[in-house]
């Protein structure tokens, strides 16, 4: 064939409605299959997202528990060791401020303040 003619042929192959019929029907299931690779990418990038969210909160919840306990545990030392040091000691002050029962009001206080302030922030982050 001469170059006019395979020019029109390859043109009449190019734009035929037969040759987009087979274009579309080889493209539309792997157009569908990557919108569907899409959806499960996103749908796992999702879950992970949600994982990682539960992971920090917990932490957050685990440091502030340890906090609290921590935090107890100091104020029922510095009382221990008052009460002992009191028993033992000469000096008057410190006596009366041992029987006056030093912090348990106040402290039942900072412990509802605390746990309290856990709730508000867990409420706060979703937790």
């Amino acid at each position: 064939l001469p170059p006019a003619q395979q020019a029109l042929l390859a043109r009449n192959l190019m734009f035929d409605l037969k040759y987009e019929y087979d274009r579309r029907l080889i493209r539309d299931p792997l157009d569908e299959f990557y919108r569907l690779l899409d959806e499960r990418g996103l749908r796992t990038i999702h879950g992970l997202q949600e994982t990682v969210l539960l992971v920090a909160n917990l932490l957050a919840g685990a440091t502030m528990f340890f906090l609290l306990s921590s935090i107890c545990l100091v104020v029922y030392l510095v009382q221990k060791l008052l009460d002992y040091r009191a028993e033992s000691s000469l000096d008057p002050d410190l006596q009366k401020l041992a029987r006056q029962d030093f912090g348990n009001t106040k402290r039942g206080g900072a412990i509802v303040a605390l746990v309290t302030a856990f709730f508000l922030y867990a409420a706060v982050c979703g937790f």
